[in-house]
C-alpha cells in the first residue's frame, strides 16, 4: 500500500480520494492474480517433466529405481 501514500510525509497519509477498501479490492485482485500465475507455471513445470521423462525413459532405462535383490 506504499505507493498509494504521499511521500514524505510523516502522518503516512493516503492520496486524496483513496479510499481503504479500493486498496484492499487491488490486494485480493493481486493476490488472485498472483495464485493463477504460479498454477499456471505448476501446471506447465509438471507437463514438461512429463514429457522429458517419456522421452528419456526409453533411452536409457529406469536407472533410478531401486534394484530388488
Amino acid at each position: 500500500m506504499r505507493p498509494f501514500r504521499i511521500p514524505n510525509d510523516a502522518s503516512q497519509t493516503f492520496w486524496p480520494g483513496m479510499r481503504l477498501r479500493e486498496l484492499t479490492t487491488l490486494y485480493d485482485c493481486d493476490r488472485r492474480l498472483s495464485l493463477l500465475i504460479i498454477d499456471a507455471i505448476e501446471r506447465t513445470e509438471v507437463a514438461a517433466r512429463a514429457t522429458i521423462s517419456k522421452h528419456m525413459g526409453p533411452l536409457h532405462g529406469a536407472r533410478l529405481m531401486p534394484i530388488k535383490p
